[in-house]
């Protein structure tokens, strides 16, 4: 979820929309729990620094939902 949001730049309304998460709010409470995480957690930054830096160099600058496809075109 956090990087689908950080990478993706989607809204947690999508996020959730796609990962058919109960709500929103199940979304920003995930990313906000992951977020104070990495503060504290130096391993945690570099595996998503490295998810982030894969996905930009094989992506370019937005993914895409699914990588490939609009992220309109929802379920």
């Amino acid at each position: 979820m956090y990087v689908c949001r950080e990478v993706g730049g989607y809204s947690h309304r999508e996020i959730a929309q796609r990962l058919q998460a109960r709500s929103y709010s199940t979304v920003s409470s995930a990313c906000a729990m992951l977020q104070k995480q990495l503060a504290d957690d130096r391993i945690l930054r570099k595996q998503i620094e490295k998810i982030r830096h894969e996905l930009l160099a094989n992506y370019g600058q937005q993914a895409t939902w699914p990588l490939g496809s609009s992220a309109m075109d929802a379920p």
